[in-house]
């Protein structure tokens, strides 16, 4: 199946939505089980709220009660907080190191958040980092030393034991080829997991259980189209193809691996729509219902332990909007 999808372009908003995909109680997803609207039991709002501007991405702590995005305010670019079911806006870290904050993601720990920015300055002229923001205590941002220069995009978490293992995209500093990285656990250095084509502009990621990666691309396709990547062992396969993809990107797992959610828009109305990618099959489909009064989706990421998402978008809702998916 040949999929065209049409994703949001980046702009600087003055309104936000966060969209809390609650896929709360939905059971694995059968290979050859239709994908789309007919699997959403319900979406209702959760709440509306905020005085921030352009969120990009966002993600819910462990067991979905809270979300974190990036945004910016009156008080410069940063990181806020709302709870899942709606409630007052917190920043959290806001102003300086922050330039442009972009992804953002958590692991099976609660006490921190990692946040890329790809025009943060760093040390000798480089551009970009990757930092880990403490949220106890209103920690200030880290900086970690090996994402420094590599122009940050999408990023995800994986959690062994205790410790958080970073996967984003972005570029090599030493040639500007683009790559897929993961920090090593000293974290001031970074493995390289893939780099130059068929990667363009790698943005989403995401990382099954047993480590395989699944990467969204923007302009992998050529003429402003995208595609989907799987990494495994090394190796890029193409499992979707002429995606016009957001900005960001965003890229999600269902809590059993078994589906991939990447946000997108119609080519034709230009409305806001959730590719949905059965990785037995590669079957594809799309959820639309209520979404689609949207025009600007951005990231999307799940709660690491439960079958909950958040979903940032930059334009829909005067005050901001939560919503709330189940499935069947």
């Amino acid at each position: 199946m040949r999929v065209r999808i049409l994703c949001a372009r980046y702009a600087w908003v003055s309104v936000l939505t966060i969209l809390v995909l609650g896929l709360v109680g939905a059971g694995p997803i059968a290979a050859g089980s239709p994908l789309g609207n007919g699997l959403v039991q319900s979406i209702t709002v959760a709440s509306r709220s905020g005085d921030f501007s352009s969120p990009l991405d966002s993600t819910p702590d462990p067991d979905g009660h809270t979300i974190y995005f990036s945004a910016t305010s009156r008080q410069g670019p940063g990181v806020f907080k709302v709870d899942a079911n709606g409630g007052k806006v917190v920043p959290v870290a806001t102003g300086a190191p922050f330039v442009a904050p972009r992804g953002i993601a958590m692991g099976a720990e609660s006490d921190v958040v990692y946040v890329t920015d790809p025009q943060a300055r760093a040390a000798r002229g480089r551009t970009g980092q990757l930092f880990a923001v403490p949220l106890r205590h209103n920690g200030r941002p880290t900086a970690l030393a090996g994402a420094v220069g590599t122009a940050p995009q999408g990023l995800t978490v994986v959690t062994q034991g205790r410790r958080d293992i970073v996967y984003f995209t972005g570029r090599d500093p030493a040639n500007g080829r683009p790559a897929v990285f993961m920090l090593r656990e000293d974290r001031q250095s970074a493995a390289i997991l893939a780099e130059g084509g068929p990667l363009v502009a790698p943005d989403g990621i995401a990382v099954t259980h047993d480590g395989t990666v699944y990467v969204t691309d923007r302009a992998a396709a050529g003429g402003n189209l995208g595609s989907v990547f799987r990494l495994a062992h090394g190796r890029l396969t193409k499992i979707a193809d002429h995606v016009l993809m957001g900005d960001p990107a965003g890229a999600a797992l269902t809590l059993d691996d078994s589906v991939l959610l990447v946000s997108s828009r119609d080519v034709n109305a230009g409305t806001d729509q959730v590719l949905l990618i059965n990785l037995a099959t590669l079957d594809t489909g799309l959820v639309t219902m209520v979404v689609s009064a949207n025009h600007a989706g951005g990231g999307v990421h799940r709660a690491y332990n439960t079958n909950i998402f958040s979903w940032a978008d930059l334009t829909a809702g005067a005050a901001g909007t939560v919503y709330r998916i189940k499935l069947n």
